[in-house]
């Protein structure tokens, strides 16, 4: 039988896994529209279809944007200027 998608998805995939959103709502990295990206992704999109979560960029555990650091991994400290440095 074929299971229709969630109602915030325009297509998915035979696994039930979200390609598009729709809504205002954002496609996260496990394949769910969601109306907040999960830690370590940032909204990306504004419209009403197609937003995404993308990952934060290089050192960041956390971000706003892709150029904006909220956290910072691998041992890397946050800069004044919200990105990842080896040193204060």
């Amino acid at each position: 039988t074929c299971e229709a998608c969630d109602k915030d998805c325009i297509s998915c995939t035979q696994e039930n896994r979200c390609e598009q959103c729709r809504n205002g709502k954002y496609l996260t990295p496990s394949g769910w529209c969601e109306a907040a990206c999960p830690h370590g992704t940032y909204k990306n999109g504004v419209g009403t279809v197609g937003n995404t979560c993308e990952p934060c960029p290089g050192d960041s555990s956390g971000c706003v944007h892709a150029k904006y650091a909220t956290e910072c991994k691998n041992s890397k400290f946050l800069a004044p200027d919200a990105t990842c440095r080896d040193t204060c």
